[in-house]
């Protein structure tokens, strides 16, 4: 159901555009003028406005263009019985998504109104989409970040929520909106720990990451890619490009941007 303004000052055209428009479901509201037009369009929040190209004190595009200041979603669609190629081309400028020539049929229009109402429908949402995306991104690697400096490396998905002052549920949104399975952001996170605050393994990582025995630490910082080859430790750069548990491209540039500020290390007793 959408909020369709009919402006027109052919009360016949108008009436019967409106109780067509109302039979689909839509609320219909009739204006004869721009000036009531413009009143009741940005009163009722219209989502649609049908306009007559000419009215008795603007025109149809001035029109469109006053409402939609108010109104930037709005979806305006020119209707004429003097159409011409200048008209049209200037409607089309002004951001108007259709121009159509009287005589039309109402059942033409209504198609053409609920299709462009479902395109900006899937526009919209995927324009929230994109931006969730980026916000989980920013999020999600702060989270991670967060994670050097907590009272302890949070092993479930719960403490590390709380350690960064997030539900369990809000970050597996995050990993679900950029694609990362939340038990790998947690393990990619507590070995970015380990590579920041135990540079080497004589460090003794069990006791940081709360490992019981050196071969689940050494498997773990392995499998997570903090050691190399010769079985040293690496750095966080390093760590970053090497590691096979989070395969997004777009966290791991965030996370280097975080790290390569100065963190404080936190105070962990040695």
């Amino acid at each position: 159901m959408a909020v369709i303004l009919v402006v027109d000052d052919d009360a016949s055209v108008r009436l019967s555009l409106c109780r067509y428009l109302s039979h689909r479901a839509h609320v219909a509201i009739g204006a004869a003028t721009g000036e009531e037009a413009l009143g009741l369009g940005t009163r009722r929040g219209a989502d649609v406005a049908v306009l007559d190209l000419r009215l008795p004190d603007t025109d149809g595009v001035t029109l469109f263009a006053s409402l939609h200041r108010e109104l930037p979603h709005l979806i305006g669609i020119i209707v004429t019985a003097y159409g011409t190629v200048p008209s049209a081309s200037i409607s089309f400028q002004a951001g108007i998504s259709d121009y159509l020539e009287k005589p039309f049929s109402l059942e033409s229009l209504t198609t053409q109104i609920e299709g462009l109402l479902k395109t900006r429908s899937s526009s919209r949402a995927s324009d929230v989409n994109r931006r969730f995306a980026v916000s989980a991104v920013d999020r999600l690697a702060r989270a991670v970040v967060m994670v050097v400096n907590a009272q302890s490396v949070p092993r479930t998905l719960d403490e590390w929520g709380h350690s960064v002052g997030a539900s369990r549920g809000a970050i597996r949104a995050w990993c679900h909106a950029v694609r990362v399975r939340p038990h790998d952001a947690l393990a990619f996170a507590r070995g970015l720990a380990a590579v920041y605050l135990a540079p080497t393994l004589e460090a003794d990582p069990t006791e940081l990451l709360g490992f019981v025995d050196h071969r689940s630490i050494t498997r773990f910082l392995s499998r997570s890619g903090q050691l190399g080859g010769n079985g040293q430790a690496i750095s966080v750069a390093q760590y970053c490009r090497d590691q096979r548990l989070l395969e997004n491209a777009r966290i791991l540039t965030e996370v280097l941007r975080l790290m390569s500020r100065r963190i404080p290390a936190r105070d962990n007793g040695r």
